[in-house]
């Protein structure tokens, strides 16, 4: 974007005083005192009457100093220092002809660049609204050019030569100019009032507020400044104006992400030494939490939580940017590809929908599985209470069933009720955990999920569940919209983030099930801890695959399933050899930052190594299934919640008892 830049000379007020022959500077006054003491060596009266003279303009005593200047010139009648002065005080006076013509008698006594400056100064000296003729509009072009050629050109007449180049609306001329008085002068403040001209003119915006800082750190007049400043609000694109916010909270924004994800791996690494080293530390009360690394995970949890939701209205700005840009980039073509336009709009829509969809996630507070009627079951109550017991805690208050193989607490509540301990303490128990499992290692299992409770692990985890909640359906959004692409920034910002988050929030998740394995080992022995975690993993592994070929027999053949635990499968039972190779696999799974728990070997060789014998409680030998009464009603229970999630999910209904052909 060119500027026309004798528009730009009015905001300038150029006058003898503001150009450098009125100037009071170390650098001019050394120049009189230069040019005095050669009058002087020639005639010391006439240096005394120009020292008075110069006196006489400083203070702007223009009549004393026009009559001295003539009396330096009727002793000195060639000496162009005094011409050259005496037109800057003529024209100061009003009479611009005179001031242009000893002017004119100044350069015809000395060709210097000083003389030619002034008599730009004169011809550019105009009332106000007039401008210089033809002629002397060429003239002052011509005297400017011929400046940028003389070698002893200075400061002034530099500033003068780039008046000549505005004049011209010669770019060239001013960066040559501008160049020249940055090499020999530059401290001159008033070089970054043409520099910032240039600049403007070329459209480099942040080198013209650069000027601008610079010429009112010099001293330029302000009203000067306060001028060029709005001709450079007006001159700028108006996206220009938000490049500066833009790039700072882009930078916040990239210095935060950097934090998080450096925070990350370095907790994660504390968390592994925290770990080997409670893994050696017997004493329980080193245990009741994770003290100063605890602490630094919660803060770094919550601040990249708050990082996200702040993140969002920024990525939709973002997002909503790019079409804006594109067509904004196509007007300026002056060609629109209207099907081009109406793709990127609609992807920006559908991301901006998504995003805004993932802000507002209400989740149903249902209950985690079946609600068992602890009263029903006494004995396995009372192992509970027991173990709140040994633990100083408080026993869960419901204990909800599933189908699988699933072990864990939550507690259930708001804010409020967390912070009044008045939660509902849940254990969320699989009943295919049960089958060939001990008592003693039921004991372990739920004491170590007791450790959660004693830690405060399940408190206040409402935040990061929403989080991740958030991101997963932003991710589900995006990828049933078709807009979950590697150049849509939004999925790049749901990738980076989710493995950041994951990252934090799984490290603290590793530690926390340290210290709750430390709890279960020093409550019931690391002996029966190592079986109870050896006989979930096994378990685990041994239902799922004898779950997956059950239903795929029941369906398959269209038979009834009245209990998926007990039923006999037609092909025989699940390979053992092969739930061997698969438990020996995930026992030495090598561990990532990514994994919620420690490898289990890792788990079971810490609590070995700290862990005190613990003897036996009487019928931990007992088959964990004698702690609970009616065991075919709730694997038949358990069994018909596995009938209606694959009708829900998938249609066929599968019966529980045959079906007669009549029927």
């Amino acid at each position: 974007m060119r500027i026309v830049l004798t528009a730009i000379l009015s905001l300038l007020a150029i006058s003898t005083v503001w150009s450098g022959e009125g100037r009071s500077d170390p650098a001019m006054e050394e120049y009189t005192q230069r040019i005095t003491e050669e009058l002087r060596a020639r005639d010391p009266d006439a240096a005394k009457s120009f020292e008075e003279a110069n006196a006489a303009r400083e203070s702007k005593d223009w009549p004393a100093a026009e009559r001295l200047y003539r009396e330096v010139l009727k002793r000195q009648p060639d000496w162009h220092h005094a011409k050259r002065r005496l037109a800057h005080v003529l024209v100061q006076t009003g009479r611009r002809g005179e001031a242009i013509r000893v002017a004119r008698e100044a350069l015809k006594s000395s060709d210097c660049a000083e003389n030619k400056g002034a008599l730009i100064q004169m011809l550019m000296h105009t009332d106000e609204g007039a401008q210089p003729s033809a002629a002397e509009h060429a003239e002052i072009i011509s005297l400017g050019r011929s400046i940028l050629t003389s070698p002893t050109a200075d400061g002034y007449s530099l500033l003068c030569a780039a008046q000549a180049a505005c004049t011209a609306k010669d770019l060239a001329m001013l960066k040559t100019a501008v160049q020249k008085m940055e090499h020999a002068k530059p401290d001159l403040p008033e070089r970054h009032v043409f520099g910032w001209m240039l600049a403007t003119s070329e459209g480099d915006w942040d080198e013209a507020q650069a000027c601008i800082d610079k010429a009112v750190k010099g001293g330029v007049d302000r009203s000067i400044t306060n001028r060029l400043q709005a001709a450079l609000l007006n001159a700028q694109p108006w996206y220009v104006r938000y490049w500066g916010i833009a790039w700072r909270v882009a930078l916040w924004w990239a210095a935060t992400f950097a934090f998080l994800f450096v925070a990350g791996l370095f907790l994660s690494a504390l968390a592994l030494r925290a770990s080997q080293r409670v893994a050696h530390t017997p004493a329980a009360q080193e245990l009741s939490g994770m003290g100063l690394l605890g602490g630094m995970y919660r803060a770094v949890m919550w601040a990249s939580c708050g990082f996200y939701y702040l993140s969002l209205p920024l990525l939709i700005i973002v997002v909503a940017a790019v079409p804006v840009g594109i067509i904004y980039a196509c007007l300026a073509v002056g060609r629109i590809p209207v099907k081009l336009v109406a793709i990127v709009v609609i992807l920006a829509l559908a991301t901006m929908w998504g995003i805004a969809k993932s802000l507002f996630v209400r989740v149903k507070d249902e209950d985690p599985g079946y609600r068992l009627d602890l009263r029903t079951q006494p004995r396995f109550r009372q192992l509970l209470v027991d173990l709140a017991r040994r633990l100083d805690t408080r026993p869960v208050d419901n204990v909800y069933l599933t189908p699988g193989t699933e072990m864990a607490v939550v507690e259930r509540g708001g804010m409020r009720r967390q912070l009044s301990n008045q939660t509902e303490r849940c254990l969320i128990l699989g009943l295919g955990l049960l089958d060939g499992m001990r008592c003693g290692a039921l004991r372990a299992v739920v004491a170590h999920e007791y450790g959660h409770f004693v830690n405060r692990d399940t408190a206040g985890g409402g935040f990061a569940l929403a989080v991740r909640r958030s991101l997963m359906l932003m991710g589900l959004n995006l990828a049933l919209s078709g807009v979950a692409n590697w150049y849509n920034p939004a999925w790049l910002f749901l990738n980076g983030f989710y493995r950041v988050f994951i990252l934090i929030s799984h490290g603290a998740s590793r530690l926390q099930e340290v210290l709750a394995d430390r709890w279960a080992a020093l409550t019931v022995g690391a002996g029966a801890f190592e079986e109870g975690l050896r006989h979930v993993i096994k378990r685990s592994v041994h239902f799922d695959a004898h779950a997956t070929a059950t239903l795929k027999e029941v369906l398959d053949a269209k038979k009834p399933l009245r209990n998926l635990y007990q039923y006999q499968l037609v092909t025989g039972p699940v390979s053992e050899e092969s739930v061997a190779k698969d438990v020996d696999k995930a026992l030495k799974a090598p561990p990532t930052v990514y994994d919620t728990h420690p490898a289990p070997l890792q788990r079971i060789s810490w609590v070995h190594a700290c862990s005190a014998q613990i003897a036996a409680a009487p019928g931990d030998d007992l088959d964990a299934w004698s702690l609970f009464d009616n065991r075919e009603a709730l694997e038949r229970l358990m069994t018909e919640r596995v009938r209606a999630d694959i009708a829900l999910n998938h249609g066929p209904r599968i019966p529980a008892e045959e079906v007669s052909a009549e029927a």
